[in-house]
Parts: C-alpha cells; structure tokens; sequence
C-alpha cells in the first residue's frame, strides 16, 4: 500500500507544517487515540499524587515486613543450630546454614555464623564450599574475628593435605575454641583422623612408627598403641609397623571375584587367538 500522510489534527496547530510521519491503513499497532492519551495521563496523575501526599507509605511498610521477617529468620536459624550442635548431628549443619542464607535479606546480619558454616562443609567433606564460605566473608570480620581465622588455617591444611598441621590447628598448642564451635571441630578432628587411618591401611604394607604418629596427630607412644590395637605387628628392632588389612566386604569381594573372571576369560579369548595364527 503506498503511504499516506497523517494530518487530521494538522488544525490544532495552524502555525506548524503537516506531519510527516507515514502511517499505514493495515498498520497493526495503529497509534493511540487523544482521548485514551487523556485517560493514561489522569491516571499517572493519580497515581503520583497518591504518592507525593504518602510519599513513605509503601517503602515503609516494605521495610517493616522485611525487619520482621529478617529477625523470625535470625531467631529460626539460631534454635535450629542449637538443636543440632545439642543432639550432634553436625553433617546438617552447612545445608541449614546454606538454606537460610538463601532466604535471608540481603545484606546478611552483622554476626552470621561463617565460622559454623565453613565448618559445617568441612565436616561432610566439602573444602570446595567451605573456600566459597570464606571468599564471603566480609574483609573486616575476616580480620577480626579469631574462630574464623582459626577454622580456616584448619581448612588450609586439610586443603593442601598436611596431615600434620590439620591436627596442630585443630587440638595442637594454642587452639582454643569457642563452647559453641568446640564440639563440631573435636568431631572434625576424629573424622579426620579416622579417614587418614584407613588411608594408612590402603596405601602401606609396612610403615614407620614415626610417621603413623606425625600422620596422626599424637606421639610415637599413642600411634604404636592404636596400631596394635588395629592388629598391626609392631616390629620393636626398627620401629616398623606391618600393616594389616581389614577382611574385605562382601560387596568387595563379588567386585574381585567379577574381575577374576573377567581377567580369566579375557586370557581365554588371546590363547584362542594366538592358536588361530598358528
């Protein structure tokens, strides 16, 4: 269709040229009519006097709701951790901590428990988390706050796997704990303690005395004790240690009798390849 040109108000205004812009007869979004102008703009005038004469109304009221709902938040979250630290149940406490950060209003409250939340990653085995925990912390508690510096010099040494410093950090010369986070990090510690045993058992057959105790956290004394106890064979010439493993499970077992089998068919099907050539 060719264009033709709008100008049926062109008398409003005598002093002003035509219109020049192109409207078509099919045009699907046709421009809006004056009086359904007129309509919008008495009620964006409304709307603004509404507000300029309760200027504060609904800001107010927003800010109330979210107060409230911040604190009922902050009390929910605090006898939920409380219940757990009571009752022990430690490997719930970062999905508590995580979960409530979600719902709360931004900024969080000025004495959120890091230190809590970064240990409870550590304890289920999440160090990944437990970092982003810390790279969360403001700058000025990070530097203030002595249980956050303590719990991540631990989560610094279980990162980079010194056995040695884990222990010192969490029970050695100089750690002392808040009441509240003293029972999460015993329970780390022997969490940690009892996986590096079992890795001793994995990787070693015969193994020093010495570094069982520094692996461990305790003296040569303790370590050779706890050893024995395991049913290792202490030899007391050269302070050597013959690891013994653990009976194998049930669900082990089928896993290595399947490999058998599949080891033995494997050398059946190349014997038969090999009499092929021949």
């Amino acid at each position: 269709h060719a264009p033709h040109f709008h100008t049926s108000h062109a008398h409003l205004h005598p002093a002003l040229p035509p219109a020049v812009h192109p409207t078509f007869s099919d045009d699907p979004h046709p421009a809006p009519s004056l009086p359904n102008i007129r309509a919008r703009l008495c009620a964006v005038v409304e709307i603004a006097q509404s507000r300029k004469a309760h200027p504060l109304r609904t800001s107010r009221s927003r800010l109330i709701r979210a107060t409230c709902r911040g604190k009922k938040t902050n009390t929910t979250m605090d006898a939920t951790l409380d219940a757990l630290l009571g009752s022990g149940d430690f490997d719930a406490i970062a999905k508590v901590c995580d979960d409530f950060e979600l719902e709360s209003v931004a900024p969080l409250r000025t004495d959120w428990p890091y230190a809590l939340h970064m240990l409870g990653h550590m304890v289920c085995g999440d160090l990944e988390n437990a970092r982003f925990v810390w790279k969360r912390v403001p700058p000025a508690r990070a530097a203030e706050d002595e249980d956050l510096k303590a719990v991540f010099s631990v989560l610094q040494s279980m990162w980079t796997r010194d056995f040695p410093a884990v222990h010192h950090a969490t029970g050695g010369a100089g750690a002392a704990w808040s009441a509240r986070l003293a029972p999460v990090v015993q329970h780390l510690a022997s969490a940690f303690r009892a996986d590096t045993v079992a890795l001793l058992t994995k990787a070693y057959t015969t193994v020093s005395v010495a570094h069982v105790a520094s692996c461990l956290g305790m003296s040569e004394q303790e370590a050779s004790h706890m050893a024995m106890g395991l049913g290792w064979e202490l030899d007391a010439s050269d302070g050597m240690l013959t690891v013994v493993k653990p009976p194998a499970t049930e669900q082990q077992q089928l896993a290595m009798d399947s490999l058998k089998d599949l080891t033995e068919y494997t050398v059946h099907l190349s014997d038969l390849s090999e009499e092929k050539e021949a």
